[in-house]
């Protein structure tokens, strides 16, 4: 099976018209013809009745542009949900980092996320103070006490108590 004579089939049933189908898919009508009886060849049957009016669907034809209809609506689903969850994991974001940080411990990991999240950018902000998250100077920031602000969400990344060495 061909999903391209699939195609065409859907387009020759929709405009009942070899002629206007050919003219929709940009073929010529006596290459369109030729694909379609070879598609009824691949399915040992007819399709269409050839009238003077036009293309008539046969039973068989029905029945296929019943599941043909199916594998489009799917495929265009299919197509959509990809596209969606591609263009929901994009965008820039910036991390405000010491300048130490940044470049030891985020730098070496960016190439993991670049390779899982293609369509990301990354920005490493550099900053000897606080940077201001309220001033849109980043979007994260990764520092080593809690901010005065609390209007911010803070988490803590990693945390190790110290523990009194005994001698």
């Amino acid at each position: 099976m061909n999903w391209d004579d699939i195609k065409l089939f859907l387009e020759v049933a929709r405009s009942e018209r070899l002629s206007i189908a050919a003219k929709r898919l940009a073929v010529d009508a006596s290459t369109l013809s030729r694909r379609l009886h070879k598609l009824e060849e691949s399915l040992a049957t007819k399709l269409f009745e050839r009238t003077v009016d036009g293309h008539v669907l046969t039973k068989d034809g029905i029945k296929l542009l019943q599941y043909a209809r199916r594998m489009e609506i799917d495929a265009g689903q299919a197509f959509d949900e990809i596209k969606e969850h591609k263009y929901l994991n994009s965008g820039r974001v910036r991390i405000g980092v010491t300048e130490a940080f940044g470049s030891f411990f985020i730098a070496p990991h960016l190439t993991d996320l670049k390779q899982n999240y293609p369509n990301i950018q990354i920005e490493l902000v550099h900053f000897a103070r606080d940077v201001k998250i309220s001033r849109n100077e980043a979007d994260i920031a990764i520092a080593v006490e809690k901010p005065k602000n609390t209007c911010i969400e803070c988490n803590s990344v990693y945390y190790k108590e110290q523990s009194k060495m005994k001698d």
